[in-house]
């Protein structure tokens, strides 16, 4: 199965380290929103859009460009990566440490 990845990573760029894990486990072409080419997508069977959530939506460029595609028969799924902080370190379940887009401690 073709598959593509269009991402748009900011500030830490952990979108685009974990849309380069998924590529490398699903065998997908991967790119940056910006350099992505809309009449290639048609090429691919299945599409990954991800980025992280800003004030409650995707980032900006991710939600111009997927608004600019014409429709495509292409399968289509969407990566959403947020950061996740406890407010109080007590109720911070045993094992769950870190952020970077993984709900846990921060």
């Amino acid at each position: 199965m073709k598959t593509l990845i269009v991402y748009t990573s900011v500030h830490h760029q952990n979108t685009e380290k974990v849309a380069k894990v998924m590529a490398e486990e699903l065998e997908a072409d991967l790119t940056p929103t910006g350099d992505a080419q809309p009449e290639a997508l048609a090429t691919y069977d299945l599409i990954g859009f991800g980025s992280g959530i800003y004030f409650g939506k995707h980032h900006k460029t991710l939600l111009r460009f997927v608004e600019t595609l014409p429709p495509i028969d292409t399968k289509t799924g969407v990566c959403v990566l947020y950061q996740w902080r406890w407010k109080d370190a007590s109720y911070c379940p045993e094992g769950k440490t870190g952020n970077a887009g993984i709900p846990g401690c921060g």
